[in-house]
């Protein structure tokens, strides 16, 4: 998709990804972490090769989230009046934009179905810096050994093409209300809208889809507090981006790494373990003092300072 202005881009982002960017402003204004619940195995990995795996969904539990992201959008477009007043709105926007819109969706919607790559992380509070979450650790079941790797976040993925993006635990009742949002934003918008080529339009439409379709779960799962690291690799292909095959639980399987080192993402320091690491939480385990030592040498060899101040271990309880 074309490059366009970052003043407009904004305005656009404000106008058709109204939860999107209220959440990313809420992390920033309260200067809020992340974290990364794994298996201890998984984050001596990442620290050792500065790399972040993103998987395939269709290999993931988030595979069927997917459909119901899409399910319950479809069930949004099929309501004849929603549809009418989406249309309506639009139409001083350009010619036939919105369903030019929905085509251009339809299109890609097999390719986002099975080329989504995923990497899922949490809101960390500060309360939890000593003993992480319960409910995560125990999503980690019979793992001997779990640990959880909070970092500072950074919203700026121009090069790696990577989106940001919070899930969304809605009903169906609960996003029809946010697209009736989204309705009124683009009434109270439209001169705006109306003087931006038809392209643009159409793309902010598509976009809003999309991240609609990758971001919402369950409202189930609210107390994960998930935000999703999104790659669409045929879509928005990254340079950057390193591919490889990898055998997962005796599956092979496509994989894309995240680099997080000064030799992959020239003049990007911030993309770092170093820049980005805060600290690591040892989950429930019955070698504690061992990985304490592991993870300490560790963050020493990934450049980290103080790191034995940086490894924590939990003593909360986790019952089998």
């Amino acid at each position: 998709m074309e490059t366009i202005d970052h003043n407009v881009q904004l305005k656009l982002s404000n106008i058709f990804s109204i939860y999107t960017t209220s959440r990313r402003d809420e992390m920033k204004k309260i200067g809020g972490r992340f974290v990364h619940y794994t298996s201890a195995e998984n984050a001596i990995k990442i620290l050792r090769s500065k790399r972040v795996w993103m998987r395939n969904a269709r290999c993931m539990n988030d595979y069927s989230e997917i459909d119901h992201g899409h399910d319950l959008l479809l069930k949004s477009f099929n309501d004849v009046n929603f549809k009418r007043m989406f249309y309506e709105v639009l139409e001083p926007c350009g010619s036939e934009v919105h369903q030019r819109a929905l085509d251009l969706f339809d299109q890609w919607w097999h390719n986002i179905h099975n080329n989504t790559f995923i990497t899922s992380i949490s809101e960390h509070d500060s309360e939890e810096d000593s003993n992480g979450r319960l409910s995560m650790w125990r999503a980690y079941g019979q793992q001997s050994a779990k640990a959880a790797i909070v970092f500072k976040p950074t919203f700026d993925n121009t090069l790696l093409k990577l989106f940001l993006v919070p899930t969304a635990y809605y009903s169906q009742a609960k996003l029809n209300e946010e697209l009736k949002k989204v309705i009124n934003n683009i009434k109270n918008d439209q001169d705006f809208l109306a003087s931006l080529d038809d392209q643009t339009i159409i793309n902010a439409i598509f976009g809003m889809l999309l991240l609609t379709t990758v971001s919402l779960k369950h409202e189930g799962f609210r107390e994960e507090r998930e935000w999703r690291i999104i790659y669409l690799p045929e879509m928005m292909p990254s340079k950057l981006m390193l591919h490889t095959i990898e055998t997962i639980n005796g599956i092979p399987q496509s994989i894309y790494q995240i680099p997080l080192d000064d030799n992959q993402i020239e003049n990007v320091d911030t993309l770092t373990i170093p820049k980005l690491f805060e600290k690591i939480i040892i989950g429930p385990s019955d070698y504690p003092l061992s990985l304490y030592d592991a993870f300490k040498k560790a963050l020493e060899e990934a450049g980290i300072d103080n790191p034995a101040s940086r490894v924590i271990v939990s003593n909360i309880p986790l019952r089998a």
